[in-house]
């Protein structure tokens, strides 16, 4: 007869043993790839009205510039400013520039957040390169930030410049052989710059037949005999200034202090002086029609003869 063995024990001493080695296994099991084992953190709410992200920080920016000059020194150039800022959405912020005279101007505006621009208009800059400092202050959390910028007032425009020569009447002149190849005349100059002083060369030039040039320096207001011939030549006569030549100007160059220049150029409003030529073209003529009339007499004879 077999003997029956209860099993109930074994069972139960299995499953602690099971109990006991599931801990060891699952400390054995391989961290995840390509996360190093790191942590996650779960990220924290941002400043307010930002949904998370940063709050942008007060900044400003004052671009150099260039303008050009429209009064002459000690006299100020009006010039447009742009400065460009940023600071958190709905903040007060002031915006003060100072320029380089001193002036001082302030703007108070609402920050949007961005980039926004604010404008000062008629800002004074001496000609040359000079410097002006922008302060921009958050009212709203009290901290401000300075930007330094240049501003270049510079003249690249020619000075205005007009030049003529004015005939002088009043003159008897009708025994002179050469009546109109040769008057008086008096150099008118005007000259300016806004932006400063204009050095001024004045000049009768005369230029003969080979191209060859003879300037003879004159002023502003200067009276000046000028007359057409075959040869340069200039001489004072009676302390009146005259000039002779194929060729005549007034040429004249102004000059600003930046080196800019600008040029006149007149020639003398003289003829020159022809043969008249009007009484041997009549003389021609009428010998023509001596000719014309003898052939006609010549012909009628024959005529009268034949009949």
């Amino acid at each position: 007869m077999k003997q029956k063995v209860s099993k109930g024990p074994v069972i139960v001493l299995s499953m602690l043993c099971a109990l006991v080695a599931l801990p060891a296994a699952y400390a054995k099991q391989p961290k995840p790839k390509g996360h190093g084992g790191a942590r996650h953190r779960v990220g924290r709410p941002g400043p307010r009205g930002h949904s998370g992200l940063q709050a942008r920080a007060l900044q400003v920016r004052c671009p150099n510039l260039t303008v050009e000059c429209v009064a002459a020194p000690p006299s100020l150039t009006p010039a447009t400013v742009p400065v460009i800022f940023s600071a958190p959405a709905g903040d007060q912020v002031q915006v003060q520039l100072v320029g380089p005279s001193g002036q001082t101007l302030t703007q108070t505006v609402t920050a949007n957040g961005q980039d926004q621009t604010v404008t000062f208009t008629q800002v004074g800059f001496p000609f040359g390169v000079s410097s002006a400092t922008v302060t921009v202050t958050d009212l709203t959390t009290g901290t401000s930030t300075t930007c330094t910028f240049q501003v270049r007032v510079q003249d690249t425009t020619p000075p205005t410049l007009i030049c003529q020569l004015v005939p002088i009447s009043g003159e008897d002149d009708e025994e002179d052989d050469d009546e109109g190849d040769e008057g008086l005349f008096q150099v008118q100059i005007f000259a300016s710059d806004v932006c400063g002083p204009v050095d001024v060369d004045a000049f009768i030039v005369c230029t003969d037949f080979s191209g060859n040039q003879l300037p003879v320096a004159v002023t502003n207001g200067q009276f000046v005999v000028l007359k057409l011939d075959e040869e340069c030549e200039a001489e004072f006569e009676d302390d009146v200034l005259q000039v002779e030549g194929p060729q005549l100007a007034l040429v004249v160059q102004a000059t600003d202090a930046v080196g800019n220049q600008a040029t006149c150029n007149v020639p003398a409003p003289l003829q020159p002086e022809h043969d008249d030529d009007e009484g041997d073209h009549g003389d021609d003529h009428g010998h023509h029609g001596g000719h014309h009339g003898d052939h006609h007499g010549e012909d009628q004879g024959d005529d009268d003869q034949g009949d």
